[in-house]
C-alpha cells in the first residue's frame, strides 16, 4: 500500500511540471525557451521548488512568505511564485548560456518577498 501511495505522490509532482512548464511557456515564451536551449527543463528546476517550498532556492525571507502563502491560500499559490521568481530573474537568466548557472543564480537573487508576491 505504501509504494502505492508514492506512486500516486510521484505522479502528482510530475503533473505539477507539466503545468508550470505550459504556465512559464505561456507567460514567459522567451524564458522558457531559453532554458530549454540550454539544456534546463522548466519543470525540472522546479520540481525541488514545490517539494521544499522554495526554502533553500530563494533568499530566506521570500522563502517564509512561500510557506506563509502556501498556507493561506493553498498549494496552487506554488505556480504563482514560480513564475514570479522567473520573471524577476528574467533578464538575467536570459542572460546565462550554462544550464549550472541557472540554479545558482536564483538562489542569490536579491529580490524581495513584496517584490515576489506583487509581481503581475
Amino acid at each position: 500500500m505504501l509504494s502505492r501511495m508514492s506512486g500516486l505522490q510521484l505522479m502528482g509532482s510530475i503533473v505539477d511540471q507539466q503545468i508550470f512548464a505550459k504556465l512559464v511557456a505561456t507567460y514567459l515564451p522567451t524564458l522558457s525557451a531559453h532554458l530549454e536551449k540550454i539544456g534546463i527543463p522548466v519543470g525540472m528546476l522546479a520540481l525541488p521548488w514545490f517539494m521544499c517550498f522554495f526554502i533553500g532556492y530563494v533568499p530566506w525571507d521570500c522563502s517564509l512568505r512561500a510557506v506563509d502563502a502556501v498556507f493561506a491560500f493553498g498549494p496552487n499559490v506554488l505556480f504563482q511564485i514560480g513564475l514570479a521568481v522567473l520573471q524577476l530573474n528574467e533578464k538575467k537568466l536570459l542572460a546565462v548560456e550554462e544550464g549550472e548557472k541557472v540554479a545558482q543564480l536564483i538562489r542569490n537573487s536579491d529580490f524581495t518577498p513584496n517584490a515576489l508576491m506583487e509581481v503581475d
